[in-house]
């Protein structure tokens, strides 16, 4: 068999031509970060002064370009990936944030989150409405020693009537300051674990109450005596003499329930109690 005949300078440059025009369409298709025409161009120059052979110059480019277009699909691939993922991810917050906005928004503080505003209006809330019935129908039970050491946890979070905030809450301020969204989301999952612990540790022993109350007592309305010193209006007074002492403790229940799933915190609270 004879030597192939040398391809004419010609049918070279026709060759070279293709490969840049197959370049160029690829630098519009995948990128210029891999497919850079300049730097095609370069190794073509280098190849025309050292007088090198033009087909083994090409078959080195098909291979090189073969490489280029696999990193490129793999690159696309993973970021569709991770754009699937935060469009998900947003999705989840955005649905979350419905969730939240029930509860009071706190602005305690400008640098503070849309999420911790909320979690703090939550406890608020929730300490405003149900801390002193609480304390008035069950301080002196065997329950309220852990139950007291819950509610002191959860003033760390109450905000009150002068809105002033709280030392944990002042630190929380202090901490969030020029960080990066990791860094605060970080923050604010310790705060809200810190939250949440007491939130647990309150509804077990709302749990624990359930179950030790005799059935009598639970089904009896609230009664006030004239001797009782509490903190509540006449207008209170009248509200709570209609409800029994089991509605309290269910309404109680459901609210810090709430609050431990519309925060997205529960497993995150429960595997730190356990720990």
């Amino acid at each position: 068999m004879g030597k192939k005949p040398e391809l004419s300078i010609h049918e070279k440059l026709e060759l070279l031509d293709a490969l840049r025009k197959k370049y160029r369409e690829a630098a519009e298709k995948y990128g210029k970060k891999y497919f850079n025409v300049s730097d095609l161009e370069s190794r073509i120059q280098a190849l025309l002064q050292s007088k090198g052979s033009i087909l083994l110059f090409l078959e080195h480019e098909k291979e090189f370009y073969e490489t280029l277009k696999a990193k490129a699909l793999a690159d696309l691939e993973e970021e569709k990936k991770r754009q699937e993922f935060h469009e998900k991810a947003a999705k989840i917050m955005r649905e979350n944030l419905e969730k939240i906005q029930k509860y009071p928004k706190l602005t305690f503080s400008q640098a503070a989150t849309e999420e911790i505003m909320h979690f703090v209006g939550a406890i608020t809330e929730f300490m405003n409405r149900y801390h002193n019935i609480l304390t008035f129908l069950f301080r002196g039970k065997p329950e309220w020693k852990e139950m007291s050491g819950a509610f002191a946890e959860l003033e760390r979070f109450h905000i009150p009537p002068d809105g002033v905030a709280t030392p944990l809450l002042k630190y929380y301020e202090e901490e969030i300051q020029g960080k990066s969204i990791e860094q605060m989301e970080k923050l604010d999952r310790q705060i809200m674990q810190t939250g949440g612990l007491a939130i647990y540790r309150l509804l077990l022993e709302l749990d624990k109450l359930v179950k030790s109350l005799p059935e009598e007592e639970k089904k009896n309305f609230i009664q006030f005596y004239t001797h009782d010193r509490t903190p509540f209006t006449a207008e209170e007074k009248e509200y709570y003499r209609s409800r029994r002492v089991m509605d309290i403790i269910n309404e109680a229940r459901f609210f810090l329930q709430g609050i431990l799933e519309d925060f997205r915190i529960e497993d995150l609270v429960k595997h730190a109690y356990r720990s």
